[in-house]
């Protein structure tokens, strides 16, 4: 168990989470018992990354996908290996970011921090 990152409240495992969301199924996640902020869990139950709320949530998933398309794009024109693109795109963003690399997950940024993000790749693109 951990603590909530928005309001220091317990983080508890939920295994069955249709009943929160109307009926349809997120898989096991980490829900705040006070805020209700959530975070996704890697298979072996882990949480991918710190709680959010849903504008973080709706944030960090539009950061992944500007992200996303930045290596994704570099494997395709590279025709390399797109795992390695993946871990060359993550040093440049934590040097970018000015964050060690080990820091630099989207699932533990903030919703200012994604927007940061966004703006780096949409710049990278053009």
């Amino acid at each position: 168990m951990f603590n909530c990152s928005n309001c220091n409240s317990d983080v508890k495992y939920m295994e069955n989470t249709s009943s929160l969301f109307h009926g349809v199924s997120r898989g096991p996640m980490w829900v705040c018992t006070c805020c209700s902020a959530r975070v996704g869990c890697h298979k072996d139950g882990s949480p991918m990354g710190t709680t959010a709320n849903r504008y973080e949530r709706f944030m960090r998933i539009k950061a992944h996908k500007s992200f996303d398309l930045l290596w994704s794009q570099a494997s395709k024109r590279n025709k390399s290996n797109a795992f390695e693109e993946r871990s060359k795109a993550y040093s440049w963003l934590a040097e970018c970011l000015q964050i060690d690399v080990e820091h630099c997950h989207i699932g533990m940024f903030d919703a200012k921090k994604c927007e940061e993000v966004i703006r780096i790749c949409k710049n990278a693109r053009h």
